[in-house]
């Protein structure tokens, strides 16, 4: 059974669901050429695959809410829920994920380029590294011998004096 007497506030209703089933076809080829671009000239990560396709899921429920709303409200069934806000919610939604899915991509080109004589210079200042590296080591381990001997010497400089110290406190025979 089809309510063909519909109050000024139904047909507003379905004059928005209309509305905004057209904002949503004109947000789903934003949505593909947002994907396309990132295809050819970003790199996209599974953050954006995941915006992208949860916006086209959302976008095409909008679409849905919308048609099962005006349904509803044609067959004069009357529930709790309002499908024309889940609609315009789903619209919203679905807009928002666009906008955020773009930042989720980054530039394509930031490889390293790598020339011959770039190679060259590395390999270079890498053996330079393990050369430096190596004569740190070895002036460490100096550091160590010195300070050894330094201990070394003292302990001798101690003994002398206390020698010393022992032959002054000792009379002189004559």
């Amino acid at each position: 059974m089809v309510n063909q007497d519909l109050s000024r506030d139904d047909e507003l209703k379905i004059e928005n669901s209309r509305q905004i089933t057209t904002i949503v076809t004109v947000l789903l080829p934003i949505l593909v050429g947002v994907v396309g671009f990132v295809l050819v000239e970003r790199v996209a990560g599974s953050l954006f695959w995941f915006a992208a396709v949860a916006s086209g899921v959302i976008l095409a429920l909008s679409v849905l809410a919308g048609g099962v709303g005006v349904s509803r409200l044609r067959r004069g069934k009357k529930n709790r829920f309002s499908w024309f806000n889940a609609q315009a919610g789903f619209c919203v939604l679905g807009f928002i994920l666009i906008l955020a899915s773009y930042p989720l991509t980054r530039a394509k080109g930031g490889e390293l380029q790598v020339d011959a004589n770039t190679e060259h210079r590395i390999t270079d200042l890498e053996a330079q590294a393990a050369d430096t590296l190596s004569l740190v080591k070895t002036l460490q381990a100096d550091v160590i011998s010195l300070r050894n001997q330094q201990d070394a010497f003292r302990e001798e400089l101690e003994q002398a004096r206390q020698q010393l110290a022992a032959t002054q406190r000792q009379p002189v025979q004559k």
